[in-house]
């Protein structure tokens, strides 16, 4: 299950999309893999800290476009501190999902241990597979855009107007069309996470 924050962030819609993939479609929807990864890290969103993950964690995982980054820009493993506002929104989400642990590359990869990030990305099918929804976020150029409708960044406007105590609404272009023309979407690494899931 993708959860796709090009526009808005709704969390009723994702509770309730998720509870009907889960009730309805079941294995048919998704096969989950049972096998927990080797040395597999979770942000733990009550914590706020990164943590190995216990076999059968439920998580959520999140794709997104880092930026320019440095070596030396990535910071510690798990240095949650200065964190980028799409991974605190995304904390955020998760933690509104009734879930308490989130994937994040960036920080559940140790991306100054070159063996461990290779082990890591050697795993990217089992780590989105299991993931029990990955948040897409395909607003923005960069990690310090955030999730529309989370914390202050704001939601894509809709152009209305009144007339004569009527109230008209444009309706927003097609979620797919904003994520088709999105920084997100030109990436490969994206494309991989986005079909994994």
């Amino acid at each position: 299950f993708r959860i796709i924050s090009s526009q808005t962030f709704d969390k009723k819609f994702v509770k309730d999309a998720i509870w009907y993939c889960s009730t309805n479609h079941g294995a048919d929807c998704r096969q989950r893999i049972m096998d927990t990864p080797d040395f597999f890290r979770v942000i733990d969103c009550k914590a706020r800290q990164v943590i190995v993950a216990q076999p059968g964690c439920q998580y959520l995982a999140l794709s997104y476009v880092w930026g320019a980054t440095t070596r030396a820009s990535v910071g510690r493993l798990g240095d949650l501190d200065n964190c980028p506002k799409v991974i605190k929104d995304s904390i955020d989400v998760t933690l509104n999902l009734s879930f308490q642990y989130l994937w994040v590359d960036r920080y559940c990869i140790d991306q100054l241990d070159d063996e461990d990030k290779q082990h890591q990305i050697r795993q990217m099918d089992l780590i989105y597979a299991n993931a029990e929804a990955t948040i897409i976020a395909a607003a923005g150029d960069d990690p310090e855009y955030g999730l529309p409708g989370m914390n202050g960044t704001l939601r894509k406007h809709q152009p209305q107007i009144h007339v004569r105590g009527h109230l008209l609404a444009s309706t927003l272009p097609h979620p797919s069309r904003s994520v088709n023309n999105s920084k997100w979407a030109t990436r490969g690494w994206t494309y991989q996470e986005g079909i994994l899931s």
